[in-house]
C-alpha cells in the first residue's frame, strides 16, 4: 500500500479518473468507479481486486484500517477532486475497482444459504438508478445473482453503482449477449422455470402465483415503458402480473422486481 499526495489536476496517476468519465470506455477497460466513502469501504471488503483509491484528507483515516496491500492511495483536495471527477463528490472518495469474470449461468443461479435458486434477468433497462436499485433488491432478498441483457445500462456505470450501494460486489452479475439464448440455456440446463412479468389482463394474478420450492426461478423483467419483448415472453414458462388499482397502469421496474422477489422468495 503507497499513500502519495496529489497536487497538480494533470499528475498523470489520476489519469484512470480522467477516463473512466466515459461510460464506453468504462465497459471496454475492465474497470469501474466507485464513489462515496461507503461504496468504497465495500469495494474493499468485497475482495475484488482494487486498482486505487482517490480520497480527501479527512477521509484517509477512516479508511486506513480496511487498506489492503497492492492498492494505491492517493491524497488530494476536494476541489482538486471535483476538477478531476467532473462533479461534486460530497463524501470526499472515489475508487477504481477490476471488472470480475463474467460469472456462468450456474453461478448466478447459486443462492446464499437459505434462500431458494433464483435470478433476476433483466432485458433493456435503460436507468442507471433502476439498475442499481435493483442490484441492491436481487441481494436483499436472496437471488443468486444478475443477468443483464445486451441493451441494458452498464451495472457498473457509476451511478448504479452509486444507487446499488455497492451491494454488487458480491453479487454475481451476467451480462448476456443473447439473453433469449441465456434463457433457454437456464431451462434446458438447469431446470430453471422463467417468470414473464408482464401488463396483461389474461395473466396469472401474483397473489396466487406459487413456486416449486427446489426448482430454480428465473424472474424476468423488461425496459421501464416497454416491457418485455414478444420474444422474450414466448421464451417464458408463465406470464404472471401484479394486480392493481385505481388506474394505476404500472409500477417503478425496480419496485416491481422487490414485489416479484419478495412473492417468490420462501
Amino acid at each position: 500500500m503507497s499513500i502519495v499526495t496529489i497536487h497538480n489536476l494533470d499528475d498523470p496517476r489520476l489519469e484512470p479518473y480522467h477516463a473512466l468519465k466515459d461510460r464506453v470506455l468504462k465497459e471496454r477497460s475492465g474497470r469501474f468507479i466507485a464513489e462515496g466513502h461507503r461504496v468504497t469501504e465495500r469495494l474493499l471488503d468485497s475482495g475484488l481486486e482494487v486498482d486505487s483509491i482517490l480520497t480527501s484528507p479527512r477521509r484517509l483515516e477512516s479508511l486506513r484500517p480496511r487498506l489492503r496491500d497492492g492498492v494505491s492511495v492517493y491524497v488530494a483536495s476536494e476541489a482538486l477532486m471535483e476538477k478531476v471527477a467532473g462533479f461534486h463528490i460530497h463524501t470526499g472518495v472515489l475508487s477504481i475497482g477490476v471488472r470480475p469474470a463474467k460469472p456462468s449461468l450456474a453461478e448466478v443461479l447459486t443462492p446464499p444459504p437459505g434462500a431458494a435458486p433464483t435470478v433476476l434477468i433483466c432485458e433493456k433497462i435503460k436507468e442507471p438508478v433502476n439498475m442499481g436499485a435493483m442490484i441492491r433488491i436481487a441481494v436483499a432478498m436472496g437471488a443468486g445473482g444478475l443477468i443483464i441483457g445486451p441493451e441494458c445500462v452498464d451495472a457498473y456505470y457509476r451511478r448504479a453503482v452509486r444507487a446499488s450501494m455497492g451491494m454488487g460486489f458480491t453479487l454475481p452479475i451476467r451480462r448476456s449477449d443473447d439473453l433469449t439464448a441465456d434463457c433457454a440455456a437456464l431451462k434446458t440446463a438447469h431446470s430453471c422455470e422463467l417468470v414473464a412479468t408482464v401488463l396483461a389482463d389474461d395473466a396469472e394474478p401474483l397473489r396466487r402465483a406459487g413456486r416449486e420450492p427446489k426448482r430454480a426461478m428465473g424472474i424476468v423483467l423488461g425496459h421501464e415503458v416497454d416491457g418485455l419483448t414478444d420474444e422474450l415472453v414466448a421464451c417464458c414458462d408463465r406470464r404472471v402480473v401484479i394486480p392493481m388499482y385505481r388506474g394505476s397502469d404500472s409500477l417503478n421496474v425496480a419496485v416491481s422486481a422487490a414485489v416479484f422477489l419478495y412473492h417468490f422468495m420462501p
